[in-house]
């Protein structure tokens, strides 16, 4: 994503953030953001599933629920709902609700990202940013395999924006990607995302593709309890002159999470997470002085909580695959 620095006009920023959010995230099935980790809606970055006992008994859960609070929404590196700095701590809630077909690798799912705290809530809402919506369905080839491909389509929306805001009603955004993995431990996101009903972002970048090598390690301490540590970096493909570096073109992500299964169908979960992207120098729209971003501007700490909930179907013994959708964080 092509993010508008901070002193740039609220609408143009909200905007410009939200198209470069469409791609892995997610949970790391989010979409662009919540399309993401996920890699959040392709979740950039992340994406918890099936974290009952069930899945530890190696059963895939049919239909999955849940909901993330967390510090910050972070994107591709970019602190999404930002308005002054890159280290700000805005809330998002994160819900989510997956559908497998029993015995396949198709999944239809909704997921959302809900800015609830901040001076800007109103007016990132307003500027289609902080009321994301995504759909998505994806396709998982070799779910057993050692290796295996994902793919998903997806499309975000913000019904929430405001025409005289954003020159259009409603609009919205369609990504799609395909993730290579080995032995569900090391993954390749590439992504594509086209904007439609742009309005303003006519004169931004359209469009734009994404790569994101990824590691994913998981620990298990008993029946109920699991580790998830995840680490990856990115690269924005904005035009073919990939000579001229522009902000938030690169980044990084990690987190580390600490489920607990309540029981075989509820489980709660603890993250903790580090993001950085890169920042170019600009200039003092006041006083014409360039401005060089610090290290301490391109990174942002957050954490929170999730609270989830898995169903298994009659019958279901497939092993368990952790999916990342390319809306998540």
């Amino acid at each position: 994503m092509i993010p508008s620095r901070r002193r740039a006009p609220a609408a143009v920023v909200g905007l410009t953030v939200a198209l470069g959010l469409l791609g892995p995230a997610r949970p790391a099935r989010a979409l662009i953001p919540a399309l993401e980790e996920y890699n959040e809606p392709f979740d950039l970055v992340e994406g918890p599933v099936a974290r009952g006992a069930a899945a530890s008994r190696g059963l895939q859960p049919e239909f999955e629920l849940s909901i993330d609070l967390l510090s910050a929404y972070v994107f591709r590196g970019y602190n999404v709902f930002q308005s002054e700095g890159q280290g700000e701590q805005k809330w998002v809630e994160r819900p989510r609700i997956i559908w497998t077909v029993p015995q396949t690798g198709f999944s239809i799912g909704y997921a959302a990202a809900n800015q609830i705290s901040g001076d800007n809530l109103v007016s990132n809402v307003a500027a289609g940013l902080g009321a994301e919506q995504d759909l998505f369905a994806s396709y998982a080839f070799a779910r057993r395999e050692r290796f295996g491909v994902e793919a998903e389509v997806a499309v975000v929306g913000y019904p929430g924006a405001e025409a005289r805001l954003v020159g259009t009603s409603a609009p919205y955004f369609f990504s799609l990607s395909v993730e290579p993995r080995y032995r569900h431990l090391a993954f390749l996101y590439l992504g594509y995302i086209a904007g439609f009903r742009k309005g303003p972002l006519e004169a931004v970048e359209g469009s734009q593709g994404y790569i994101n090598p990824r590691f994913e390690k998981r620990f298990d301490f008993g029946e109920r309890v699991e580790l998830e540590l995840q680490f990856g970096a990115g690269m924005k493909i904005l035009q073919s002159d990939l000579s001229v570096v522009r902000d938030n073109m690169f980044d990084v992500l990690g987190t580390a999470t600490l489920y607990y299964a309540l029981n075989d169908v509820f489980y709660v979960g603890l993250k903790v997470g580090w993001a950085w992207t890169n920042f170019t120098p600009s200039k003092d729209p006041d006083t014409g002085q360039t401005i060089t971003p610090r290290f301490a501007d391109e990174y942002v700490p957050f954490w929170g909580v999730t609270v989830g909930a898995e169903f298994l179907s009659r019958g279901s013994a497939s092993t368990s695959v952790p999916r990342h959708r390319a809306h998540t964080m």
